[in-house]
């Protein structure tokens, strides 16, 4: 594995296996309780660019705790699963001390080791675009995500390089060093902090055609700020009023507060005409809190107008009619 060459200087302490193994008694656990295998793995690690010490626990001869250079996270690394494995038959100790020092390293400091990660950022698109991708553009299902409130909508990873944006599709990319979409779409969504120091921005327009509010980001990412747990509180600091929320295409993430009918009128105008890199037309329902969640419409209408007083009906999927006057 990748990271293996930056635990090259441990195998100093890993070249006394073979006598401490053959000195043992045949009958008797190799490296006994582990007090004779914790400095070896503590000599791996400290043996790498990334570990800045390690530490043994005097009360318990499986436990290190190590501190990680660059990252400074400290890790306690308990040694009992490895002390077991070694006691099977045809084991190469070296071999296991090797792999489990490796899979600490990439606990402890995975940008280092696969600095690709860093690079991951989810996108949103719709469903049926991505369904009608070419073979070299296609995604296993696995590798695709729900979107809260948009169920034409779908969500995935990708890595952006500043250049270019790159699809993952494979769960086992070995740029990243995962194993399944779920964590590479968790590391995705940990990475994009756009809420962070106010890089997204609400601007809500007081002429037409831009009464409805919209987040401005980078005109890239702006519908994927929906899989944010932190969106909603965001946005509720700024618009505390049930809304309508739309992601009609990559660049735009559209909120009409339900008690601005030009707003509302503009969105509605907005939808109907779809652009390039189209999303959805659909609209999600947000009741206005920080503790909502964003929640599918199945339709929704605008009655009323001129002489009439004017309304908007919101059908929601569960069956609920949701009514709003003017």
């Amino acid at each position: 594995m990748k990271s293996r060459s930056l635990i090259g200087a441990g195998l100093i302490g890993l070249s006394v296996l073979g006598y401490q193994a053959g000195a043992q008694d045949s009958s008797a656990p190799l490296f006994g309780d582990g007090r004779m295998l914790r400095p070896l793995v503590q000599d791996v690690l400290q043996g790498s660019a990334l570990v800045a010490q390690c530490a043994p626990e005097p009360d318990d001869p499986l436990l290190l705790t190590c501190l990680f250079d660059a990252s400074g996270e400290v890790i306690d690394i308990h040694l009992e699963d490895l002390l077991n494995r070694l006691q099977g038959a045809n084991v190469d100790p070296k071999a296991e001390i090797l792999r489990f020092a490796n899979s600490v390293l990439i606990q402890g400091d995975p940008d280092r080791i696969y600095p690709q990660r860093t690079h991951l950022r989810p996108l949103v698109r719709g469903l049926a675009d991505v369904a009608r991708s070419s073979d070299d553009d296609r995604l296993p299902d696995t590798a695709l995500f729900l979107v809260p409130g948009f169920p034409k909508a779908v969500a995935f990873a990708v890595r952006d390089d500043a250049a270019t944006v790159h699809l993952v599709q494979r769960s086992d990319d070995p740029s990243l060093g995962y194993t399944d979409f779920s964590a590479i779409m968790t590391r995705a969504r940990s990475n994009a902090r756009w809420l962070d120091g106010e890089a997204a921005q609400l601007r809500c327009g007081t002429e037409a055609p831009q009464r409805f509010c919209r987040v401005d980001l980078d005109g890239f990412y702006e519908p994927s700020l929906v899989l944010d747990p932190a969106f909603l509180p965001w946005l509720a600091a700024r618009i505390s009023v049930p809304s309508l929320v739309a992601i009609p295409a990559r660049d735009e993430l559209l909120i009409a507060p339900l008690d601005n009918r030009e707003a509302v009128t503009d969105l509605h105008a907005r939808l109907r005409n779809f652009r390039a890199y189209a999303i959805t037309d659909d609209v999600a329902f947000w009741d206005g809190t920080d503790s909502g969640s964003l929640e599918p419409v199945e339709k929704w209408s605008m009655r009323g107008g001129l002489w009439l007083r004017a309304r908007v009906v919101v059908h929601r999927t569960d069956a609920s009619v949701l009514s709003f006057d003017f």
